[in-house]
């Protein structure tokens, strides 16, 4: 529950705007870091965050649910910079949002492995927006020169990217394996050589974000349910990226829950990016009778041994409300009943 804003290394060849994991030289750091927000930070390399494992270091840190926004770094990787260089770096990400990130390499992230070290990086349930390299890698800068890099991606949306070589990926000596993603791309070969793409791919769909002018949202937090990068699942047209993806895919399982605590699946299936619909849930009409006027009941199934008493009453679920047989509001002769429902944010 931290924030890193407006943080700065000056040096020209300075690393780690806000957070250095060191391991480098039989060092080891693997730190977990959990609901923060990078914000404005820059550095040479890493404008946000630097993860060093290099020279028989171990650096394998887990980071989740956290934001990297308009961090800069006036070299490589405009976020994240994770080097393995004769040591490893095994960083994972879960259900991150990037957007408006910035660099010459890689606006996001630089994965390296050289001389003989590793780099083996995993990014799940995250959303790549807006970033930039202004030579090349707009997402990842991936080099495994005289090393090891693997970068796995899964159940991901990059949209909006862009650098003046390969907007997506720029892949050295490097395994990219992604599936159950959306790319702004017509097919795996746009992403870049290197890359390998599995099932459940999507390519060049609008993800139809909520409103990407709004990234906090209308509760001007980061991280919640109505942020800007959230899917749209009512709106017309509705977002592909929902209830697309699978339990596990290469071996690896899939979040639970997501950037706001949202248990994942929500639907039929698992969303793409950093956001999940809500979940549905159940409730008894014998205890909706028992709560106040106007309460909200969060739930989703109305079970009919009896019926609602109470006006207004709000329905609210993620994905369906099942009003079984029997189910009554209002008896013959009544008026002035209000009953509202709101499925996955839609009234």
């Amino acid at each position: 529950d931290c924030k890193f804003i407006g943080n700065s290394v000056t040096s020209s060849s300075g690393s780690a705007g806000a957070i250095l994991n060191f391991a480098y030289s039989l060092g080891t750091s693997n730190a977990t870091i959990f609901n923060a927000q990078f914000i404005s930070n820059t550095a040479a390399y890493g404008g946000a965050m630097y993860n060093d494992g290099s020279t028989d270091g171990h650096a394998n840190p887990i980071i989740s649910n956290c934001f990297f926004k308009s961090n800069n770094a006036s070299q490589s990787s405009g976020a994240v910079y994770n080097s393995g260089y004769a040591g490893e770096s095994n960083p994972i990400f879960r259900n991150c949002v990037f957007a408006q990130n910035s660099a010459v390499y890689g606006g996001i992230a630089y994965n390296g492995g050289g001389n003989g070290g590793h780099c083996n990086a995993q990014f799940l349930n995250c959303t790549f927006w807006n970033n930039a390299a202004s030579n090349q890698g707009g997402v990842f800068y991936n080099d495994g020169t005289s090393g090891q890099c693997t970068v796995l991606l899964m159940y991901s949306i990059a949209w909006s990217n862009t650098a003046s070589f390969n907007p997506v990926f720029s892949n050295y000596s490097t395994t990219l394996t992604i599936g159950y993603s959306l790319v702004q791309t017509a097919n795996c070969s746009g992403l870049g050589t290197g890359s390998t793409c599995g099932a459940g791919m999507i390519y060049n769909q609008d993800p139809q974000f909520l409103n990407t002018a709004d990234l906090d949202g209308a509760d001007d937090l980061y991280g919640t349910s109505v942020d800007g990068l959230t899917l749209k699942s009512c709106n017309v047209p509705l977002s592909p990226a929902v209830n697309t993806g699978i339990a596990s895919f290469n071996s690896v399982n899939a979040p639970t829950t997501d950037i706001s605590s949202i248990l994942r699946p929500g639907g039929t299936g698992y969303d793409m990016g950093a956001y999940e619909r809500a979940i549905t849930l159940t409730i008894d009409n014998s205890l909706a009778a028992s709560l106040p006027a106007g309460a909200v009941i969060a739930q989703s199934t109305i079970n009919a041994n009896a019926p609602l008493a109470i006006s207004p009453v709000y329905l609210k679920a993620g994905a369906s409300i099942v009003l079984n047989p029997g189910f009554s509001y209002a008896s013959t002769g009544e008026t002035g009943r209000v009953l509202k429902a709101e499925i996955g944010g839609c009234y």
